[in-house]
């Protein structure tokens, strides 16, 4: 599976601000690129990541653990190869955490 690290970190501020446009702002983009980003890293995993609502962007189960996983990491998933299945669990490989 060809996986966009780049995605990850945009998926970083979108769940740290829970805001699509704050999220761009953040990261110099814009927000229909990072809408587009986290619609592309959610098909990649198979799995729904963000509650969009017009109140703002809220953290499913997965998203939750994806999350918790990058951010306690900061870099735990820029720059790391690896492959494996990304989703229903969060990608333990790159952060080793178990649960």
């Amino acid at each position: 599976m060809d996986v966009n690290f780049e995605y990850y970190k945009i998926f970083y501020y979108v769940a740290k601000y829970n805001n699509f446009t704050r999220a761009a702002r953040v990261l110099g983009n814009s927000q229909p690129n990072v809408t587009r980003a986290m619609n592309c890293l959610e098909q990649q995993l198979h799995c729904t990541l963000l509650v969009r609502t017009n109140r703002g962007v809220f953290l499913t189960t997965e998203g939750e653990k994806l999350y918790t996983c990058s951010s306690g990491h900061g870099t735990a998933f820029y720059g790391r190869g690896g492959t494996g299945r990304m989703c229903g669990t969060v990608p333990w490989e790159y952060c080793n955490r178990s649960q």
